[in-house]
Parts: C-alpha cells; sequence; structure tokens
C-alpha cells in the first residue's frame, strides 16, 4: 500500500529497501510549501481514488525496476496536511556508483505527476 493516512515514516521505508547487495540509499522528501502561485498556503487537503491511485503508484515504481537494478519504495499522505508536513516520501536502494543516481525518484515520478 502506497497511500496513507498517518504520517508517513521514513524509517519504515527505508527498512523496505535495505538489502546489504546494495550499498546505498537515497530518499527524497515531499513537503507541504508555505506558498503556491505567489498566493500564502496554511494546510493542503490530499483525496485520491485510492485503487487507481494505488495502481499508478505500483506502476510507476515497476518502471522504475524494469530500468535499473533498485529496491524502491513510496508513500503518498491522503487527509489534510500543514505546511511543513510530509506528503510523499520515496527511497531507493541500489548499488552505487550509478544505481541509486540513475534512479532519481523525478525522472519516473515526474512523467507521471
Amino acid at each position: 500500500m502506497y497511500l496513507t493516512r498517518d504520517p508517513i515514516q521514513l524509517e519504515a521505508l527505508i527498512h523496505a529497501v535495505s538489502d546489504p547487495a546494495m550499498g546505498g540509499i537515497a530518499t527524497f522528501l515531499g513537503a507541504v510549501r508555505r506558498s503556491h502561485a505567489g498566493r500564502e498556503v496554511t494546510a493542503r487537503s490530499y483525496s485520491a481514488y485510492d485503487e487507481m491511485a494505488e495502481h499508478e503508484c505500483g506502476a510507476i515504481l515497476d518502471e522504475a525496476r524494469s530500468r535499473w537494478p533498485v529496491r524502491i519504495a513510496l508513500a503518498h499522505r491522503v487527509g489534510d496536511l500543514t505546511v511543513g508536513d510530509t506528503a510523499v516520501a520515496v527511497a531507493v536502494a541500489g548499488a552505487p556508483p550509478g544505481g541509486i543516481v540513475l534512479a532519481r525518484p523525478t525522472d519516473t515520478a515526474a512523467r507521471h505527476g
């Protein structure tokens, strides 16, 4: 499951991708910003059609795994968040030097977002 209504636990994502054969772990955290398009933000509400969102998250991770020799885990919050709350987190484990750098979360996610 990728969607959660609870605060994201980065340590759980790191644990999910940890593998002695990989050697390196990179993480990405996306937080609610205090402004958007020049306007102040005090909170943000995320909603999703859970079944479709879960499927799409899985497809994004499958694509990354097919392109690079990595282990990857993702979590995305839904519900009401305040400024500074983590909205999305990704952990990627790979065998340096190339695995982690090549599989930056933005490489795949940016094309789907």
